[in-house]
């Protein structure tokens, strides 16, 4: 059977590394942009990578972000 991670949402941090809305943990060197509009990207959600859920060498965490306007819905990786 595979392996399966679950979320357990609280409200406030909890000292949770994973989140989703609220603002990341660590800030990128500068904000990401829209390839399409230059505006700045909202945050949406934060993943730390681990050796077991997400196993990514010399990467901290992942964080996704999204255009805040409804122009285009697909989200934007930043490692």
């Amino acid at each position: 059977m595979p392996l399966a991670h679950y979320m357990l949402f609280t409200p406030g941090h909890q000292g949770a590394r994973d989140r989703i809305g609220g603002l990341p943990t660590h800030l990128p060197a500068s904000p990401p942009v829209s390839p399409h509009t230059g505006e700045e990207l909202a945050f949406l959600l934060q993943l730390y990578a681990d050796d077991h859920r997400l196993p990514l060498p010399g990467v901290l965490g992942l964080h996704v972000y999204q255009i805040a306007d409804d122009y285009d819905p697909s989200p934007v990786i930043v490692p």
